[in-house]
């Protein structure tokens, strides 16, 4: 059951990151090449440090997810030496 959990949080991230890729492509055709006044360019700028920061905070989701997945296939890996050893 847990394992499950995990891969649909999984599926989930990537989803959620797919959405994120989209919201940025828009967010990227909407600004000019040039022109931008300081408050606009600070609004860019901003802009841009918070989708780092959802990448970041994905990206590191992913790993926790991806690291309790091995944590869980060794252990079922790990039970299965203990039950042919017995």
């Amino acid at each position: 059951m847990w394992k499950e959990d995990l891969y649909q949080k999984k599926a989930w991230l990537e989803s959620f990151n797919n959405k994120v890729n989209h919201q940025l492509d828009e967010f990227y055709s909407t600004i000019p090449d040039s022109d931008l006044n300081d408050r606009e360019q600070y609004l860019y700028d901003t802009a841009q440090n918070l989708f780092k920061m959802l990448y970041e905070l994905t990206d590191h989701s992913k790993g926790i997810i991806n690291a309790e997945l091995m944590n869980i296939q060794d252990a079922v890996a790990t039970r299965k030496n203990a039950d042919t050893q017995i």
